[in-house]
């Protein structure tokens, strides 16, 4: 080839890359305007959810301070709930030594057994004491002298329902106990 060809190759290929440097320029300058765009178009949508955000902050300030209001009406509540349970087992515990106390007075009944338990309190004259099987032993009733005496249940000693002892005392054995049904104190 010629110089004067290497010159014409020379300019067509200069020419080429010109172009394409151009064509790469005016593809860049169009993606950088539909991104401004893009930008631009997700700028004002944002600015559209400024009110929402707002509502949004409002909504969690009164969620938070319910909360915080429901927390302290639960503090408060735990503190009366505690309050109540320490004033039932001062009262049991009173109940238990007034019981204990009148079980020491009481000739018929044996406080210083080893399975002793306190008495139930009554509520009025006679009063039952629940036994294992479901059934009562009534405590007052009138034995053949006129004294109170407890009964056996029906299905205990074949059902005769006959007198437990004279001047006896009857009370339901705890759970878990050994008699399992009622405990007889005789005098």
């Amino acid at each position: 080839m010629s110089t004067l060809g290497w010159i014409i190759l020379a300019i067509i290929v200069v020419v080429v890359v010109v172009a394409l440097v151009l064509i790469a320029r005016s593809l860049r300058g169009r993606k950088l305007h539909q991104r401004a765009s893009q930008a631009s178009e997700l700028r004002q949508a944002a600015h559209h959810k400024a009110p929402d955000i707002a509502e949004s902050r409002q909504q969690l300030g009164e969620a938070e301070t319910q909360a915080a209001a429901a927390r302290m009406q639960a503090e408060k509540a735990e503190r009366e709930a505690h309050a109540a349970r320490d004033a039932l087992a001062h009262d049991e515990a009173h109940q238990e030594n007034l019981l204990r106390e009148a079980d020491r007075v009481d000739p018929a009944v044996d406080h210083r057994a080893d399975d002793y338990r306190p008495t139930a309190p009554s509520t009025g004259g006679a009063h039952a004491a629940p036994v294992e099987n479901g059934e009562t032993v009534e405590n007052g009733e009138n034995g053949e002298n006129g004294e109170s005496v407890a009964r056996r249940g029906p299905d205990e000693y074949g059902g005769s329902g006959q007198p437990i002892g004279e001047n006896t005392t009857a009370t339901a054995a705890e759970p878990g106990t050994e008699s399992g049904g009622t405990h007889v104190s005789r005098t």
